[in-house]
C-alpha cells in the first residue's frame, strides 16, 4: 500500500545539539531560552519587523487563545462564530473551547474560503435575528494565501473581530519562494506546526499579530492569565509549547531550505504526472502557486467521478487515498446540529476533491503508479 502521507521531521542527531543545551540550562518549560530563539526564527522567517509571535502547544489551542484574547468581555450566551464548513474539525473545536457557538458558511468556488465582500449581508442578517455575531474565523484552505487586507475591511466595516485559520500556510505566509512578504496585520494569522505541515516540529502552533497588546493577551491565556508576574490577570489554561518542541523547530530551521526544495520539487512532479488526466481531473487553481503545501491535491469532474467508487478502487490496487475535509464540518455528528447557510459549494468540493500520495521521500515510481491507479479508475467509472 501506497500511504497518502508520511512525515518527516529532523533527524535525532539532527535535534540532539538543542536538547543538550535544554541539559545544560535545566530549562524544560515556560518560555525557555530555546522558545524565545525559536520564536525569533519565526519572526525572522515572516520577514517583518513589526510582528509579535506568540507559540502554542497546538494549532488548536492557538486558535482558542486568539478568539478568546479578541472577545475579553464576557460573551452573551449563543454567541455565534462565523466559519467554513468547508475546514478541518478543529476549527469548530476551537470555537466551542473559546465559549462561541459555529455558524456554517459556504465557500467561494474560486477561493474555497469565505469571500469577505459577501459576509457582510450574512452578519447583518443574523444581527437582525437577534443574534450575537462575536468572531469570524476565515480559513486557508490547504496552505492557500489568503487576503489579509480584505479582512481588514471587513472587520472595520461590520465591527466583527477576524481570527484567520491559516493552519498549513507556513511557507504561504513566509513567501520563501521569493514573493513579496505579507504585511503583519493587527489580525492574529494562526499557523499549524504539526507533523503533518511542511514545516512541523510535531506538535505545536503560532500566532502572529502586529498588535503587541493583544500578543500578551494571546500568551496569557496560554500561561493560566500570568504574563511577567504570578498574578493570574485571566481565567487562562496552559498551553505553552516546551523546550523539547523548541528544539525540534530550531533544528528544523537549520534544514528549512533543503527541506523546501523537496517540497517544491515533489509539487512540480505531481502537476506533471496531472496533466494527462484532463480533463477528467485536475490540480485545482486555488492550489497553484509559487508556495508549498503538504497536500497534492485532485479535483474530479462533476458528472464523471464517483469519488467512493474511485477512492475503494484505488485501495484495493494498492493506494490509499483521504478526503481530507470529508463533505464539510457540518456532515460530521458533533457538529451537524449548528446553524449553516445553504453550502453548495462546500458540498461539490466534498465530492470532487481528492487527496493522492504526497510526502517527502515519495519514489517517483509510487506517484506515478498512484496516478496510473487513479487513471484506471476515472476509465472504469465512465
Amino acid at each position: 500500500m501506497i500511504s497518502v502521507f508520511k512525515p518527516l521531521l529532523p533527524k535525532a542527531e539532527e535535534i540532539f545539539p538543542f536538547i543538550s543545551r535544554i541539559d545544560a540550562n535545566r530549562y524544560y518549560s515556560n518560555n525557555g531560552p530555546l522558545l524565545v530563539e525559536f520564536e525569533a526564527r519565526i519572526l525572522q522567517a515572516l520577514r517583518c519587523s513589526s510582528g509579535n509571535v506568540v507559540t502554542s502547544s497546538n494549532c488548536t489551542m492557538a486558535l482558542v487563545q486568539a478568539l478568546r484574547a479578541r472577545n475579553l468581555d464576557d460573551l452573551p450566551l449563543n454567541s455565534l462564530c462565523i466559519v467554513p464548513s468547508w475546514t478541518f474539525v478543529a476549527s469548530p473545536a476551537a470555537i466551542l473551547l473559546a465559549g462561541m457557538i459555529p455558524y456554517f458558511a459556504d465557500v467561494a468556488a474560486e477561493t474555497w474560503s469565505l469571500d469577505p465582500s459577501q459576509l457582510g449581508v450574512l452578519v447583518e442578517r443574523l444581527r437582525t435575528e437577534g443574534k450575537t455575531v462575536a468572531a469570524v474565523m476565515p480559513v486557508a484552505p490547504f496552505g492557500a494565501p489568503i487576503d489579509v487586507a480584505a479582512w481588514e475591511a471587513f472587520e472595520t466595516t461590520t465591527g466583527v473581530p477576524v481570527v484567520i485559520d491559516a493552519a498549513a500556510s507556513f511557507d504561504s505566509l513566509t513567501m520563501a519562494g521569493g514573493l513579496p512578504p505579507v504585511p503583519v496585520s493587527h489580525i492574529p494569522i494562526v499557523v499549524s506546526l504539526h507533523a503533518t505541515k511542511v514545516f512541523g516540529i510535531g506538535e505545536g502552533g503560532f500566532v502572529i499579530t502586529s498588535d503587541a497588546a493583544l500578543a500578551d493577551r494571546i500568551r496569557r491565556f496560554g500561561n493560566f492569565g500570568f504574563f511577567g508576574s504570578r498574578e493570574a490577570c485571566l481565567p487562562g489554561w496552559n498551553s505553552k509549547l516546551g523546550e523539547m518542541y523548541a528544539a525540534v523547530g530550531l533544528a528544523q530551521f537549520d534544514q528549512w531550505a533543503d527541506t523546501r526544495q523537496e517540497w517544491v520539487d515533489l509539487t512540480i512532479q505531481f502537476r506533471e504526472l496531472a496533466a494527462p488526466l484532463a480533463p477528467h481531473a485536475h490540480v485545482p487553481d486555488v492550489m497553484v502557486g509559487d508556495w508549498v503545501s503538504t497536500y497534492g491535491l485532485l479535483q474530479l469532474n462533476d458528472h464523471e467521478s464517483n469519488l467512493p467508487r474511485i477512492m475503494n478502487y484505488m485501495t484495493e490496487h494498492g493506494v490509499e487515498t483521504r478526503c481530507w475535509w470529508g463533505g464539510g464540518c457540518h456532515q460530521h455528528p458533533a457538529y451537524n446540529k449548528f446553524g449553516r447557510e445553504d453550502l453548495v459549494q462546500t458540498e461539490r468540493l466534498g465530492k470532487t476533491v481528492l487527496g493522492l500520495p504526497f510526502w517527502r521521500k515519495l519514489p517517483r515510481h509510487e506517484m506515478a503508479r498512484s496516478f496510473s491507479v487513479l487513471a484506471d479508475a476515472l476509465a472504469a467509472d465512465t
